[in-house]
């Protein structure tokens, strides 16, 4: 009786195992850095600065630290230098209460979708000059793109300088 017990056991241990999904992570970035930081600096995104610290790799997508924010997210297909979009976030520091009394961290995020070629901004924050902007022009609940990658920068640079933040 036993034996049948040990061979149960034995069949579920392997039968969660094998259903188990497999999420391979790394603590090393898989994209080559000087030279996506190339195509970075061509388009007018942030580049990864070499004091930044890498969080980790995981689903084909790199983060990064500056000190105790992250900073960038960059989402790449199985080939790591073909880059499908990235994020930089920018933090104030300055915290806020939300509608259902939770604390937020105020911050910008400035997307670029690689496919599409296009650029989006969005804020979180309690600033009324820069909700009142954003309400003005017509910002969803994901983000705003104006009708050029151009008049989309010179916004998320406004947004940021009243934030004390450069983009570069």
């Amino acid at each position: 009786m036993r034996i049948y017990g040990y061979i149960s056991l034995c069949l579920l241990i392997m039968t969660i195992q094998g259903c188990a999904e497999k999420t391979p992570y790394s603590m090393s970035p898989k994209s080559d850095i000087e030279k996506t930081n190339a195509v970075r600096r061509e388009l007018g995104i942030r580049e990864i600065k070499p004091d930044w610290q890498f969080y980790i790799h995981q689903f084909n997508m790199d983060k990064w630290k500056d000190h105790d924010y992250l900073s960038k997210t960059v989402q790449m297909t199985e080939d790591p230098n073909e880059l499908l979009w990235e994020t930089d976030e920018y933090y104030t520091g300055a915290t806020w209460i939300t509608a259902n009394n939770g604390v937020a961290w105020e911050h910008v995020v400035i997307a670029y979708d690689y496919t599409a070629k296009q650029f989006s901004i969005d804020y979180s924050g309690p600033n009324a000059k820069i909700n009142i902007l954003f309400e003005n022009i017509g910002m969803t609940s994901y983000g705003y793109a104006a009708n050029s990658n151009e008049e989309t920068l010179k916004l998320a640079d406004k947004v940021l300088s009243l934030l004390g933040l450069s983009r570069l």
